[in-house]
């Protein structure tokens, strides 16, 4: 995002725009910089049916459709917030009605590129479609405004079902954006965690993921004073990967004041057996901790953009690794791992000579500089494991 970013010459053209189509379906966002970090100033959503056109803005807070509307269904739409916007050069019945001021979405939804394309869609069902209606009815509006509209509404009930059918088709529309939302959430860990601390206050806790990792702590709290199936699985996952690693035999919270949760730390039974507060053991266990806890805590079928994992590791222990993430593959967890480490790509090797993954589930992105340019080679894996048709300058950098 820096290079993108900064090769503009112009500061109020210091963005740069993505855009997505598929079909008749288009998304387009808007990356805007926000100390040295990519921030969407505006997300568009746009999709043509023989029914209607629609396009969502996030940064202008409105959402745009343009279907045919009887002068009838207009003054209904009118009731609950909808102006409309004459077309030019249009001999067809289609009108464009703007709904506007849908700030109130909360901007925790709205998380760097990945738009909650649902709760947008759930807060427009229930501010223009039936809910609204209700409530001009129970005269929680202006009793003036109350009167005008069961007027309109008790004479053209089947204009208002008419209608009411429309707006229904539009959000059974917006299904396949509710689905790529869904399919393409990834989880994004930065290349160098946050720094460990000795103890851990209330004031520290993160409630949200943080790339640094920097929530993994309150989350880890949080973690073992559950009880479950599922929590003890997550508590033997990461004590295999910590034994595998040769870092520790279990990672724990220790709570510093009677029936309280705050402040805490965490400790590390190390593969000695001392019990150490995280500070005291190899950096590696700090850097490692939020990279490994995420991911096995996560549901099935995520995503992850995982930068450097190896950080501060030993040989071992980053083996150690990519044997973790071929045993998480089989949850239909997918991993994109940016990685100088030749153990990495050596394990992930052995793991597909030994049957535990499937050489077509595993692809190499190799960058290599030539001159000013940098050039992508795609590399596919063999069933030994093996690279195929490697470039000359493969071998140079992997040793």
């Amino acid at each position: 995002f820096k290079d993108i970013f900064n090769a503009s010459s112009k500061q109020e053209d210091r963005c740069f725009e993505y855009e997505c189509k598929v079909a008749d379906n288009c998304f387009q966002w808007v990356f805007e910089d926000d100390q040295g970090e990519p921030k969407v100033s505006l997300f568009t959503i746009r999709s043509h049916t023989k029914d209607f056109t629609m396009e969502f803005n996030v940064g202008k807070s409105e959402l745009t459709i343009e279907m045919p509307l009887t002068e009838k269904e207009q003054e209904l739409l009118k009731f609950v917030g909808g102006k409309f916007v004459n077309k030019q050069n249009s001999n067809t019945n289609s009108k464009r009605m703007v709904f506007q001021k849908l700030d109130e979405i909360p901007h925790n939804k709205i998380m760097g590129s990945a738009f909650n394309f649902r709760e947008v869609i759930w807060r427009f069902e229930r501010k223009f479609l039936d809910i609204p209606f209700r409530r001009i009815r129970r005269g929680e509006k202006k009793e003036q405004e109350r009167l005008a509209f069961d007027d309109l509404a008790e004479n053209n009930r089947e204009v208002l079902h008419n209608l009411y059918q429309k707006m229904q088709r539009f959000t059974l529309a917006s299904r396949p954006f509710r689905r790529f939302e869904r399919e393409n959430k990834y989880i994004a860990l930065a290349p160098l965690r946050t720094e460990p601390s000795r103890v851990y206050s209330f004031a520290q806790s993160r409630a949200r993921l943080t790339p640094d990792g920097s929530h993994v702590p309150d989350k880890l709290l949080r973690h073992s004073s559950s009880t479950g199936g599922r929590y003890k699985e997550m508590e033997y996952t990461l004590q295999e990967f910590g034994k595998e690693a040769g870092l520790f035999q279990s990672i724990y919270t220790k709570n510093l004041v009677r029936n309280s949760n705050y402040p805490f730390s965490i400790m590390v039974k190390t593969a000695q057996g001392r019990k150490s507060n995280i500070m005291d053991v190899g950096y590696g266990v700090s850097q490692i901790l939020p990279v490994i806890f995420e991911i096995i805590s996560s549901g099935k079928q995520q995503r992850f953009l995982l930068q450097q994992p190896k950080v501060h590791l030993h040989p071992r222990a980053q083996a150690a690794f990519a044997t973790l993430i071929a045993k998480l593959t089989h949850n239909k967890k997918s991993f994109v791992i940016e990685t100088h480490s030749d153990f990495i790509l050596e394990r992930l090797k052995y793991e597909i000579e030994e049957g535990n993954l499937s050489h077509s589930d595993v692809g190499i992105l190799f960058f290599d500089t030539e001159k000013q340019d940098t050039k992508i080679h795609q590399i596919n894996l063999g069933e030994d494991g093996l690279p195929t048709d490697t470039p000359p300058s493969y071998r140079k950098f992997f040793l």
